[in-house]
This record gives structure tokens, sequence and C-alpha cells, in this order.
């Protein structure tokens, strides 16, 4: 699955419940945190 957020905008994190259950917390974390600096960069 692929989420797509611009510059003010929420993501939709109801598609990524089914995802939520499999994921390591500490996995997840890290990916949430590069996505934001990602954010901040663009």
């Amino acid at each position: 699955m692929e989420v797509d957020i611009k510059r003010g905008q929420d993501a939709d994190i109801t598609q990524a419940e089914p995802l939520l259950e499999n994921i390591e917390p500490g996995v997840f974390l890290a990916a949430v945190q590069l996505a934001s600096i990602i954010i901040l960069l663009n």
C-alpha cells in the first residue's frame, strides 16, 4: 500500500489498519519519522 501525503494534507490511516496488526512498533515509528522528514524537506 502506498500513501501519498502532501504538505497540509492528512493521511487516511484507516487504509493502513490491516498493516498495523502485522508490523513491529519500532519499525512503524521509524517509518513515520522518515516520512515526516521527507515531508519537511519537500
